[in-house]
Order: C-alpha cells, then structure tokens, then sequence
C-alpha cells in the first residue's frame, strides 16, 4: 500500500484556543489585500490567497500559525488579511488594534446568516456592542472536505 503523501496545507484548528474568548490585539501586522465578491460570495479567493501567500513567503514575514481574516465590506468587495510576522515595505500591511470577541461556528457556509444573529446575540449578552465583524477562516475547503469539519470564527471588535 502507498504511503499517503499528501501535505497538509491547514494545521489542526483547536476550537477552544478561540471559542468565547476575549482578544487584544496592539498593532498586530497583517497583509491586506481584497477580492472579488458578487453579492458577497468570492470570485477569486483561491487567485489572490496564491498570490498573497508567495508574497509573504518571498518576504520572509510569514506568521507561525495562519490567520486569514475577511471583513465583507460591500456586495462587490471583500477585504482580506492575512497574519504576518512583521511588516514588510514591499507588502501593503496594516495594523490591527482593539479589543475582540470570538465565537466559533462549525458548518457549512450555507449558515453564515445564522451564525452572524448568533454573534450579535452572544456580544450583546457579554455587552458588547460589535463595531465590525471579522471572519476567521480556519481552514481551506479542500483540507475541510479532507477531516469533514468547516470552523469558522467570527471576531467581534468592540
């Protein structure tokens, strides 16, 4: 028999690192980019995640554990960022600052709706009043067809 070969691309996601947790971030570094959306859904995530992460690697800057980040910002266009070591000044880079809420979900997409009135809920039941909501994609779709599990963490800023 073979030996399996194939490279796992997503490390394993450890929901209760994240779920009902509060985080600080001061200046955390992230690579910002944006992707194509038709009425939110994206186009060309895969393209610009390629492109993004040969970057941060050709850099030198990239994070030890992956954290891809995307607020939806309009029907057409998504921000995306992705975690990096450090700022590079040939990689468009942002700071993150603020204190966050986060709540993991676990399902297919289909359920973002869902998942977005049961964030408003747990933030208002903690008393928090959310001025954005990122995403936290954990894992890519092919590695979550792989172990047949889809988290997704919303990160709720205050």
């Amino acid at each position: 028999m073979a030996e399996n070969t194939k490279k796992e691309c997503c490390p394993p996601f450890d929901p209760a690192a994240w779920d009902g947790q509060e985080i600080h971030w001061e200046g955390k570094p992230f690579l910002k980019t944006q992707v194509r959306s038709v009425l939110r859904i994206p186009l060309n995530f895969g393209a610009v995640m390629r492109r993004s992460m040969a970057a941060i690697e050709q850099a030198g800057v990239a994070a030890g554990a992956p954290i891809v980040l995307a607020a939806n910002c309009t029907l057409w266009r998504t921000e995306v960022y992705i975690a990096v070591a450090r700022a590079a000044p040939e990689l468009p880079t942002v700071n993150l600052s603020g204190d966050y809420l986060a709540k993991v979900f676990e399902g297919p997409f289909s359920r973002m709706g869902r998942w977005i009135k049961e964030m408003q809920a747990f933030t208002q039941g903690r008393g928090w009043t959310p001025s954005r909501l990122l995403f936290y994609y954990t894992t890519c779709p092919k590695c979550a067809k792989r172990t047949g599990r889809n988290h997704v963490v919303i990160l709720a800023q205050r």
